[in-house]
């Protein structure tokens, strides 16, 4: 297993423009899926001053935010649209 892998480090270096297009797009790759993951799943803002707490996740067009709104026992679902004003705003 060690020859092979020698072998292909040493193919990939010999072809340096190739494993350098391939290395970057593996990069960029998932950099862009992280960060869109964590924009879209990552919306959990604390309420403290309601002692309540939102979790939700944006559409695809970015226009509506839908999730869950916890209070106590109460579990509401919440969901925010945005407005004509605010997308002409843009």
């Amino acid at each position: 297993m060690v020859h092979d892998l020698k072998h292909a480090a040493r193919i990939l270096l010999k072809n340096f423009g190739f494993t350098s297009v391939a290395v970057l797009s593996i990069a960029i790759g998932v950099g862009a899926n992280t960060a869109m993951f964590s924009i879209a799943e990552a919306l959990e803002p604390d309420l403290k001053a309601v002692s309540g707490s939102y979790s939700g996740t944006v559409n695809a067009d970015g226009t509506e935010l839908t999730g869950t709104f916890i209070q106590g026992t109460a579990v509401l679902p919440l969901t925010f649209r945005r407005s004509p004003a605010q997308e002409s705003a843009k």
